[in-house]
């Protein structure tokens, strides 16, 4: 089974974020910067002419895919990532996935 993992990439000049998941991250990571999405593609261009900095966050990782894209789709809301602070063009899903209610109640969720 290969690992599956949610991250983050960071504007750190304006806090946009945009929600992720890949079982290679930072190679995605480097994907992005070359070809980016849509809503991000002005900001990257911007970082070749001033110092704009993007940063990559891991933000959970596990073996099954379904648990990572109710995760995913968990982070998208929890960052507001689809709104004008965000890049994600889709809204996630309200998560049922009993381990992140756990996770939430002990404090081990990200807050990166």
């Amino acid at each position: 089974m290969q690992e599956h993992f949610v991250y983050r990439i960071k504007c750190e000049n304006n806090d946009k974020v945009y929600i992720g998941q890949s079982v290679n991250p930072y190679k995605r990571f480097t994907q992005h910067m070359r070809r980016p999405p849509k809503k991000m593609k002005y900001d990257i261009d911007m970082s070749k002419t001033i110092n704009v900095t993007f940063k990559l966050d891991i933000l959970y990782s596990n073996m099954r895919k379904y648990k990572v894209d109710r995760m995913k789709n968990h982070y998208i809301q929890y960052f507001d990532s689809t709104s004008s602070i965000g890049y994600n063009n889709l809204q996630g899903k309200p998560t049922s996935y009993k381990k992140y209610w756990y996770l939430k109640r002990n404090n081990m969720i990200c807050k990166c």
